[in-house]
C-alpha cells in the first residue's frame, strides 16, 4: 500500500494527468549513507530523463521498451540500475530507486555535458577521459548528454571527449579537481565528421555616411573553431573554412566603435552565409575609447551589469550587456586605470591602458571571481500559456544582490539555475516568439536547497517589439518610472518601466531601432548599440543602465518669476535656451553630461533675459556623442535645470 500511495503522489504532482494515461518509469533517489532524499538528481535513460523533486522522487514519461537507467547528482557517485528496465504501454514501472554514495573527502570529480556542435542536441554514449599526474578516470555520457567522472584524486587533468561519428575534442584548459567537490560545466560541443566547411560573408560600412570601411577585421567564434577576415576596398569580407555550426560574429576597425552581430550566425557545410553586415559608428573627434568583456572566472560565462570605470584625464563608466561586453567612449587621450565590479563578485585588480585619439583600446577584459558563500538552485518550467506545451531553449536569468545565474530550458521545458549564493533574486524568462516575463515576487534561495516550481507561462507575441529592464548602473538595482523610447526609420514606440524596472515596447515594424532612456534624477542616454527587431519577434533582455546624477539636483524649471526653457529638447544640430530672471544678476549658463561633469560653459556674466544657442559641442569644439545632457542656469542662491537630448 505504501508503494501505491507514493506512486499516486508522484503521478499527481509531476504529471498532473490520470495515472492510467501514463507510460514511463518512476522511483526515488536517496543518499546511501543517510537515507535522506536527494533533490535535483538527474535520472536518464537512452531516450529521456528527469530531475528529482524535493522528496527525491522522479517520473520519466517514455515510450514502451527496455532501458538502461542512470542516476547522478552533484557530490555523489554516478550509479547505473543493475538490470534493464522494461516499460509497457499504459503502465509506469515503479520502484526504480537509487541509493547514491557520497564522494569521499579525499576524492573529487568532473561533470559536464556533451552536445552536437551543429544541432546543439545532446550526444549519448560519448566517452570522456580525464588524465593527470594523480590518476585517470573516464565516463560515458547519458541520453541527456550529461556525464560525471567520479573518484578522481585532487590535481589538474587533461580532459577529452569522443563519440562515434564526431571529431574528438580536447578541453582548452587543464581542469582542476578539488577534494570532495565536483568541477562542473566541463562541456563539449563535438563536430560531426566528414562534414563540408562553410563560410560567412558581408560588408562593413561607416554608419554616419554609408561609405565602405576597408581593412576592418571581422571575427567569427564558435564551439569548434574560429576565423577572421579583413575587408577589401569596397568593405566586403569573406571568412572561409568554418566547420558547420553557430557562430558569434563581431567587427572592429580603427577609429570606430566595435559591434557584435545581434544574433548567432548559422554556418551550413558547403554554403556561404551571406548578408552579415555591419555599420560601425565613428569614435568622436579627438577622443578615444575602451572596450572589452567581463566574465565569471570560474565558469567563463559573461557577467551582466558589471560596472566598468576608467579613471584618467577624464572619468568614464559603462555597464556590461547580456554578452558581458562594455564600451566606454568620449575619453581624452592618455593613461587610464580601468576597474570592474559586479554584485556577488570580487572586484578585479585595475588594468592600466593607453587611450589614443580616434582609437578604441580593445580587449580590456576582466574575469571576476565569485564571492564565497554556500550555494543553492532555482528550478521550474517554461510553457506556452495557450497550449501548455513546454518551451525548449527559453532563457532564464536570475539577478540579485548576491549574484546572478543563467539557464536554458530543456525539451520538457524544465530549467535549473545553479551556483546561486543564498539570498533573494528576481527571475526572468524569455523565448523567441514570446513576450518576456518576470516572476511576480522575489525568489528566496537557501544554501544547499532547490527553490522549485518557479514556473513561467509565456504569451506568444503579436508583433515585433523590444523588452528588458532598466537599472541603476552603480548600485545595479532596477529603476521604475523610466521612459524608454525606441526610434527607427519605420516608427517610434515608448514605454515606462514597472516596479521591477521592466518595460515592453510593442507594435514595432521590423527594422533597426535606437533605444534612449530618461528619468528624473538620473542620467539618460542611448543604448550603446542599435537594436534589430524582426517581424513578430521581441528583442528581449535589452537592459540599459541609468546613473544617479552627481552634483546635479533637478529642480523646477520655474522658481518665482525665474524661468528656463529648452526648445527643442530633442535635437540634432542645435537647441535654443531661453531664460528669465527677476533681476539682472550674475549667472552661469552651462551644459552638464550624465555624470554631472561640465562639458560647455555658454555664459558667465550678469545677463538680462534672453536666448542662447547650444550646438551640441563641448568647450573644445568637439561634437559630443548622442545622449541626455542637462542645461543649468545658476545664480548665487538659485539653480534651474532643463534637459536636452542630442540624437546626432
Amino acid at each position: 500500500m505504501k508503494s501505491v500511495l507514493v506512486l499516486f503522489a508522484v503521478l499527481t504532482l509531476v504529471a498532473g494527468t490520470p495515472a492510467l494515461a501514463l507510460t514511463g518509469i518512476c522511483g526515488k533517489v536517496t543518499n546511501a549513507e543517510s537515507g535522506q532524499p536527494i533533490a535535483g538528481a538527474a535520472v536518464c535513460t537512452g531516450h529521456g530523463g528527469a530531475y528529482t523533486d524535493s522528496t527525491g522522487h522522479y517520473l520519466i514519461q517514455i515510450q514502451p521498451g527496455k532501458y538502461q537507467v542512470h542516476a547522478s547528482a552533484t557530490g555523489f557517485k554516478t550509479k547505473v540500475y543493475p538490470e534493464s528496465v522494461v516499460v509497457e504501454e499504459g503502465h509506469v514501472t515503479d520502484g526504480i530507486n537509487f541509493a547514491l554514495e557520497p564522494l569521499g573527502s579525499e576524492k573529487g570529480g568532473i561533470s559536464g555535458k556533451v552536445t552536437d556542435a551543429v544541432t546543439e542536441e545532446p550526444i549519448a554514449g560519448a566517452l570522456i577521459v580525464a588524465r593527470g599526474p594523480s590518476g585517470d578516470g573516464e565516463a560515458h555520457s547519458y541520453a541527456c548528454g550529461g556525464y560525471q567522472i567520479a573518484g578522481l584524486p585532487p590535481g589538474r587533468y587533461r580532459v577529452t571527449a569522443s563519440a562515434t561519428g564526431y571529431e574528438s575534442s580536447v578541453y582548452p584548459e587543464s581542469v582542476t579537481v578539488v577534494a570532495g567537490e565536483i568541477t562542473k560545466n566541463i562541456n563539449f560541443a563535438l563536430q560531426p565528421t566528414g562534414g563540408e566547411k562553410g563560410g560567412i560573408s558581408g560588408k562593413v560600412t561607416n554608419a554616419s555616411n554609408g561609405e565602405p570601411i576597408p581593412g576592418a577585421v571581422v571575427f567569427a567564434t564558435g564551439p569548434k573553431g574560429s576565423g577572421e577576415a579583413h575587408t577589401c576596398q569596397q568593405g566586403g569580407y569573406l571568412i572561409e573554412n568554418l566547420p558547420a555550426g553557430k557562430y558569434r560574429v563581431c567587427a572592429q576597425a580603427q577609429g570606430f566603435k566595435p559591434k557584435v552581430y545581434p544574433e548567432s550566425v548559422l554556418v551550413v557545410g558547403g554554403q556561404i552565409t551571406d548578408g552579415i553586415n555591419f555599420a560601425l559608428e565613428p569614435v568622436g573627434g579627438g577622443y578615444g575609447a575602451v572596450a572589452g568583456t567581463v566574465t565569471n572566472k570560474v565558469n567563463g560565462k559573461p557577467i551582466f551589469g558589471a560596472l566598468v570605470v576608467a579613471e584618467g584625464p577624464r572619468r568614464g563608466q559603462a555597464n556590461t550587456n547580456m554578452e558581458g561586453n562594455y564600451y566606454i567612449g568620449e575619453l581624452p587621450p592618455g593613461n587610464y586605470h580601468v576597474m570592474a565590479s559586479a554584485r556577488g563578485f570580487k572586484p578585479a585588480p585595475p588594468e592600466t591602458v593607453v587611450v589614443d585619439s580616434g582609437q578604441v583600446t580593445q580587449h580590456v577584459d576582466f574575469a571576476l571571481e565569485p564571492e564565497e558563500g554556500e550555494r543553492g538552485r532555482i528550478s521550474g518550467t517554461v510553457t506556452d500559456s495557450a497550449t501548455q506545451e513546454p518551451i525548449k531553449n527559453a532563457e532564464l536569468f536570475a539577478w540579485g544582490p548576491r549574484g546572478q545565474g543563467h539557464a536554458k530550458s530543456d525539451s520538457n521545458g524544465y530549467y535549473l539555475i545553479q551556483e546561486l549564493r543564498a539570498g533573494k533574486y528576481l527571475v526572468r524568462a524569455c523565448a523567441r516568439g514570446y513576450y518576456h516575463q518576470v516572476y511576480p515576487e522575489s525568489v528566496h534561495v537557501q544554501a544547499g536547497q532547490i527553490t522549485e516550481n518557479i514556473n513561467f507561462a509565456l504569451v506568444a507575441v503579436e508583433s515585433g517589439g523590444i523588452s528588458g529592464f532598466v537599472y541603476e548602473g552603480v548600485s545595479q538595482t532596477e529603476v521604475s518610472g523610466v521612459l524608454v523610447t525606441a526610434s527607427g526609420a519605420k516608427g517610434t514606440g515608448q514605454a515606462y518601466t514597472t516596479t521591477w524596472g521592466e518595460y515592453l515596447i510593442k507594435g514595432l515594424a521590423a527594422g533597426e531601432y535606437t533605444l534612449t532612456v530618461s528619468a528624473s534624477g538620473y542620467s539618460g542616454g542611448t543604448y550603446f548599440e542599435p537594436i534589430l527587431v524582426e517581424d513578430k519577434v521581441v528583442a528581449s533582455f535589452v537592459s540599459p543602465p541609468v546613473y544617479r546624477l552627481l552634483g546635479v539636483v533637478e529642480t523646477s524649471r520655474s522658481v518665482g518669476t525665474d524661468r528656463l526653457s529648452v526648445t527643442p529638447n530633442v535635437f540634432t544640430h542645435s537647441t535654443s535656451i531661453r531664460w528669465q530672471t527677476a533681476e539682472s544678476v550674475p549667472v552661469d549658463l552651462r551644459i552638464l553630461d550624465k555624470t554631472g561633469r561640465i562639458v560647455r560653459l555658454l555664459a558667465r556674466s550678469a545677463l538680462e533675459p534672453g536666448t542662447a544657442v547650444w550646438d551640441g559641442r563641448d568647450d573644445s569644439g568637439h561634437k559630443l556623442s548622442r545622449g541626455t545632457y542637462f542645461v543649468e542656469l545658476r545664480t548665487q542662491d538659485r539653480r534651474l535645470t532643463g534637459r536636452a537630448v542630442l540624437v546626432n
